[in-house]
């Protein structure tokens, strides 16, 4: 309950005082993951970490600041939608209908059932690379606000 009160006030903060939308936070967080990702210039020399962990080198300097900077972006921007996603689907039911009331249960279960499939598709895609991965979620994000 309590990390849900945080995201609503964030939310709330982040809105209603800073004036910013959420979402485009998300993606901008997204994109500079999945750029990240792809170009061999941002990202610290391969290394194994289970075998060769002392001697692995660490992000430090620009490619720290663009792996903090976009995951800050992509917690900040989950954390405003997330919280409300569900409550916005539900309002749009009538409770005092019981065809409606099943319906929303209907809801709720389909929105968590394919919120915990996407985690493990995302799993899949790690084969083709974290930069497919990133990219996938923002295309299936941004359809996810056209449709």
């Amino acid at each position: 309950m309590a990390i849900a009160a945080v995201e609503n006030n964030l939310m709330t903060y982040v809105i209603n005082e800073m004036h910013i939308s959420c979402l485009p936070l998300i993606y901008i967080g997204f994109i500079l993951l999945s750029v990240q990702a792809h170009l061999l210039q941002l990202k610290p020399p391969k290394c194994n970490m289970l075998v060769d962990g002392d001697q692995c080198t660490t992000a430090k300097g620009m490619k720290a600041l663009i792996l903090y900077l976009s995951l800050y972006l992509v917690a900040l921007g989950r954390g405003c939608v997330k919280p409300n996603m569900l409550a916005h689907g539900a309002n749009q039911f009538n409770k005092a209908d019981s065809k409606q009331c099943k319906q929303l249960s209907r809801y709720f279960s389909s929105a968590y059932l394919f919120g915990y499939c996407s985690h493990l598709r995302c799993l899949d895609l790690n084969p083709l690379g974290y930069d497919t991965g990133f990219r996938v979620s923002a295309i299936v994000m941004a359809m996810g606000l056209i449709c």
